[in-house]
């Protein structure tokens, strides 16, 4: 039997989890990081893209090198018709190639912190506060782990927070509908002749990114990008979870099948991305939640690293306060700061993007190409989603926008109930930023 007693236990070694991890560490928080997965192994392996300036907000130096995959330069949404679409240029926007991302992480964290490969089991309670989680290590042995702090970071899968004694009280069930899954694909090309037919077919250059939206209806894209180099294709599925649709896996093995000029993958990944507004209550007495677990998640085109690397960034220096005041930094009363700070500045962008996805999700093909073909949906409007900006509509917008709307009078009263969620988000993100976390 294993017992580790530390300040900080960490529940997952993703991103997030990493990223908050090293901070910790580096600042004297005794900390572990805990993974079912050899710490070596954990994590995701995948290129996400995400914008620059979220590196910045993360305290985290930009990527380069291996980690900078590739920039998104100019980005073009296309609709349902494949004639109409929204061009982006200059959009600032970064693929990372999230292993290499990882692996600098753990190289910071590992030189201050420890690791632990254990499967959680379950959490023991004292007077409502986990002091305590158990598990399996990896050969098989009882293992547990005793801290002031635990922080659930284990995505979607919501380890801790899911078996929490009052989870249906403090954090409502992510259901099926509102989790979308995600693939992503990076192939060589075996025909360069054959791409280039096919970028000339598509009118798009090499390096640009072609992104098709609402193919199935609704929430439903598919993106792809060739590098300049002619060396290797990119491909993105992101579809709701829902059995009416096809998987994300689906349509990118259809679209490999349908293009025999892609050869081999030599990066994959997949995985369910929760597309809810972030929970209002961010922590319980010992508990906080970072990253997926916690729905800190664009869900607009299910964006979440970024978040969740500036929510680790909020919660560690929350935790790294209240360590150096020696005050208690599992109370609700210290961790009340990550939670007011984080809705203060993100919740309201989280919330109106939540709500968009929820009027895009019902509309049928023809809708989506209506909602790019009227303006309505223009390129300083995508702009901000893409880089996850705080909605608001320039006012070299407010023209065309009146002029789209004329000609799209019904997209634009069923686009009603998001402009009335805009306003509610703002109330409630005012009101989260002022409240602490409910008693769990």
């Amino acid at each position: 039997m294993t017992t580790k007693a530390v300040d900080v236990a960490i529940i997952g070694a993703g991103i997030a989890g990493c990223h908050l991890a090293q901070m910790l560490a580096k600042h004297g928080v005794t900390t572990v990081l805990v993974d079912k997965k050899p710490i070596d192994k954990a994590g995701p392996n995948w290129i996400n893209a995400v914008p620059a300036w979220m590196f910045d907000e993360a305290g985290l130096p930009r990527p380069t090198g291996k980690e900078l995959f590739d920039t998104n330069d100019r980005f073009i949404i296309r609709a349902p018709d494949k004639k109409n679409h929204v061009v982006i240029n200059n959009l600032g926007l970064l693929d990372v190639h999230m292993e290499h991302l990882s692996a600098r992480l753990k190289g910071y964290y590992l030189q201050y912190g420890s690791s632990l490969q254990i499967n959680i089991t379950g959490a023991r309670y004292q007077q409502g506060r986990i002091h305590e989680v158990v598990g399996t290590n990896a050969h098989g042995e009882q293992a547990t782990i005793k801290a002031q702090l635990f922080i659930d970071a284990s995505g979607q899968k919501a380890i801790l927070r899911k078996d929490h004694p009052r989870a249906n009280h403090l954090w409502p069930k992510v259901t099926r509908q509102d989790t979308c899954t995600a693939v992503q694909m990076t192939f060589c090309l075996s025909d360069r002749h054959g791409a280039l037919s096919f970028l000339e077919k598509h009118q798009v250059n090499l390096g640009d990114i072609l992104s098709d939206v609402g193919f199935m209806g609704g929430y439903s894209l598919l993106r792809w990008q060739i590098d300049h180099d002619l060396n290797h294709i990119s491909v993105l599925c992101g579809v709701r979870a829902l059995p009416k649709y096809d998987s994300a896996l689906t349509v990118v093995e259809r679209f490999v099948k349908e293009n025999p000029w892609i050869g081999s993958p030599f990066i994959e990944g997949r995985g369910a991305i929760p597309i809810n507004a972030p929970h209002h209550d961010l922590a319980a007495p010992g508990l906080a939640l970072v990253g997926d677990s916690a729905c800190q998640v664009y869900a607009a085109h299910g964006s979440g690293i970024g978040m969740g690397l500036i929510a680790a960034r909020f919660l560690a220096d929350t935790i790294i306060e209240a360590k150096n005041a020696d005050h208690d930094i599992g109370s609700l009363a210290t961790l009340s700061g990550y939670q007011q700070k984080f809705h203060h500045k993100y919740y309201k962008r989280l919330f109106v993007s939540e709500h968009f996805r929820r009027f895009t999700q019902d509309l049928e093909p023809h809708h989506m190409t209506r909602l790019i073909q009227s303006g309505l949906l223009n390129g300083e409007l995508a702009k901000q989603s893409l880089l996850q900006l705080e909605p608001h509509i320039p006012a070299s917008s407010i023209g065309p926008i009146v002029k789209a709307s004329l000609k799209a009078p019904g997209v634009v009263m069923s686009m009603g109930p998001v402009l009335g969620k805009v306003i509610h988000g703002t109330m409630q993100a005012r009101w989260l930023s002022k409240t602490s976390p409910r008693h769990g």
